[in-house]
């Protein structure tokens, strides 16, 4: 978009500033004197004429001048924009390279305490079995096991999410990380 103003201003400086140009113009005239109906078709009746008409604009240089100024304000403008609009693209990508990166090793450390928690859960099993822990125990250590696993599955869908806005913030095929995550 930004690209489409800046062109669109360079075709408007030229329209703009095209007022102040010198002109060449080619003017002709064919003209018919005649009086009388008999004389219509008479040579000595028909005349042409043709001019070649310079016009020069010596009054516009302060209107120029202004209409210069603006332009280039406005170029300028526009020139800020896209390279703001370029850091915030920029900011976006690396910011959601972070958040990606963040999201993979929070991952990694949930898949170890789920990993953790299922052995206690093995454990307090053969334990409850035993008769050696009593049901409040037994119960707290699978709430904390479903809890574990809870909680990697919520950060499983923070890391799609989190691999979902780098893809946008890169500009990546979204059908290319589908393909991705369908793989495993």
């Amino acid at each position: 978009l930004n690209q489409l103003q800046l062109s669109q201003l360079d075709y408007n400086r030229d329209i703009i500033l095209g007022k102040n140009f010198p002109t060449i113009k080619l003017v002709g005239a064919y003209l018919y004197t005649t009086y009388q109906k008999t004389e219509i078709f008479s040579e000595n009746s028909r005349a042409w004429s043709i001019q070649v008409q310079l016009t020069i604009p010596l009054f516009s240089g302060f209107s120029s001048t202004h209409e210069r100024s603006l332009l280039a304000s406005q170029d300028t403008q526009l020139r800020i924009a896209r390279k703001e609009l370029e850091n915030t693209l920029n900011l976006k990508e690396v910011t959601s390279l972070k958040n990606l990166q963040t999201s993979e090793s929070s991952l990694i450390s949930s898949e170890s305490a789920v990993r953790l928690a299922e052995e206690a859960q093995a454990e307090g099993n053969r334990l409850y079995k035993l008769s050696q822990i009593d049901l409040l125990q037994f119960l707290s250590v699978q709430q904390n096991a479903l809890q574990a696993k809870s909680s990697l599955n919520q950060l499983k869908f923070q890391s799609i999410l989190a691999y979902v806005n780098y893809f946008v913030a890169s500009g990546q095929s979204l059908t290319r990380l589908v393909d991705i995550l369908v793989e495993g």
